[in-house]
C-alpha cells in the first residue's frame, strides 16, 4: 500500500476523514478540534504493546489534557475490535476505526521497514512496554507505524510527528505542551 510522498507539517491544514467510532456512528473528525485542541495518535496495530503502553499514559494523564484540549486514537481495528479494545483499556477519550486505513493515508502516516518495526532501536521499549501493558492480538499492517498530531481549533497543524521506529512514540508531555500552544495561539489570533 503506498503512502502519500509528501508528508505533513506544522502549518499545514489537518485533512478532513470521517471515520466509524465504536459504536459504528461515523464521525467527521474536524468537528473534534472545531471547539478545542486535539490529539489525534494513529497506532500501529491493535497488539502492539508500545502503543497500548502510550495509550494507557494517555489514560493516566487524561486530566492533565483535558486543561488544555482533547484526545483521540485512531486504530486499524474493526469497530468491533476498536471497541473492545477501548473497553478492555477504560480509555475516556474517542477512539475510531479505519481498517482501510484512509485516514493513514490522508495525514500520510508511512509504513516501516522490518529494521523499523522489530529493529534494534526499539528493543528496550518493547520490553518495558511488554511488562507495562502486554500484549494483544495483531489487527492491521504489522509493518504501520505509528504518528501523532495536534491540530488547532480550526483544522490547523501544530504538531506533527511520525515515528521514526515502533518505539518512538509521542509522550503525554509533548502532546500536552502541543495542545497548549495550540490553544495560546487561537487566543493571540
Amino acid at each position: 500500500m503506498s503512502r502519500d510522498p509528501s508528508p505533513l507539517k506544522s502549518g499545514d491544514q489537518a485533512p478532513s476523514v470521517t471515520l466509524p467510532d465504536t459504536t459504528g456512528a461515523d464521525v467527521a473528525l474536524a468537528d473534534l478540534w472545531a471547539e478545542r485542541p486535539l490529539a489525534l495518535l494513529f497506532m500501529r496495530h491493535l497488539g502492539c504493546a508500545l502503543c497500548r503502553e502510550q495509550v494507557d499514559d494517555l489514560r493516566r494523564d487524561y486530566a492533565d489534557i483535558q486543561k488544555v484540549g482533547g484526545a483521540a486514537i485512531v486504530t486499524m481495528g474493526t469497530v468491533e475490535q476498536t471497541a473492545a479494545f477501548k473497553a478492555n483499556r477504560s480509555l475516556p477519550f474517542p477512539c475510531f476505526s479505519d481498517p482501510d486505513q484512509a485516514a493513514y493515508r490522508a495525514f500520510a502516516v508511512p509504513r516501516g521497514t522490518v529494521v523499523q518495526v522489530a529493529g534494534p532501536a526499539m528493543w528496550g521499549g518493547a520490553i518495558r512496554a511488554l511488562c507495562r501493558s502486554g500484549l494483544g492480538k495483531p489487527a492491521g499492517d504489522l509493518r504501520q507505524l505509528q504518528a501523532a498530531f495536534v491540530i488547532a481549533q480550526g483544522g490547523r497543524l501544530e504538531l506533527v510527528r511520525y515515528s521514526q521506529h515502533s518505539a518512538d512514540v509521542a509522550s503525554t508531555q509533548e502532546l500536552v505542551a502541543a495542545l497548549q500552544s495550540a490553544g495560546d495561539r487561537q487566543e493571540r489570533d
